[in-house]
């Protein structure tokens, strides 16, 4: 795991191009998840640009592409117990 994905300015970035590649993921088990557990299910999409969470998070990838690739590939995701909700943060805007 890269030490390097963190919180950053990506995920507050209110950016068009930098929201299109913003996820956004919904009932996450903070208690429950480390940083570490984070980044395992979303890095194998893209490279992350920063992510940030507590209850729901925000994913910021490099590649519009990424974005959906991890909305197809954890469509229906549960994590210990919690199923996961997406969108890509251009949608909510």
């Amino acid at each position: 795991m890269s030490n390097s994905i963190k919180q950053s300015d990506f995920t507050n970035s209110t950016n068009p191009q930098d929201l299109e590649r913003r996820l956004f993921v919904g009932n996450l088990p903070t208690d429950h998840m480390t940083r570490e557990e984070m980044e395992e299910i979303f890095s194998k999409y893209g490279k992350i640009r920063g992510y940030m969470y507590h209850g729901y998070g925000f994913v910021q990838y490099d590649r519009l592409e990424d974005v959906q690739a991890a909305l197809d590939g954890e469509k229906g995701r549960l994590y210990k117990g919690y199923r996961l909700g997406k969108e890509n943060c251009s949608a909510l805007s």
